[in-house]
């Protein structure tokens, strides 16, 4: 595994969207996490919190969920798994 195909370490997804994140570093200090964010406009690599999936409500009651069934991969294969590309 390369630099440009990391170590996907946990997937978490928006129930009822399609936006979905893909962790590839956790900052056990900050709660953060580093990955590949998808379901925007543009896909985009950026920081996104642990506390603040925690802490969002959603409509109707639903929450970030994290993937519990994902078994960590290769960012490129975990987009393939999911019918998307890097």
């Amino acid at each position: 595994m390369t630099a440009s195909n990391p170590m996907v370490i946990a997937r978490y997804f928006h129930p009822s969207s399609s936006m979905t994140w893909y962790a590839t570093e956790y900052n056990t200090d900050e709660e953060v996490f580093y990955g590949y964010v998808t379901g925007f406009h543009y896909p985009e690599w950026g920081s996104f919190s642990l506390r603040e999936f925690i802490e969002l409500q959603l409509p109707y009651g639903l929450k970030i969920e994290r993937d519990l069934w994902f078994t960590p991969k290769p960012i490129k294969q975990a987009l393939k798994d999911d019918g998307q590309e890097l």
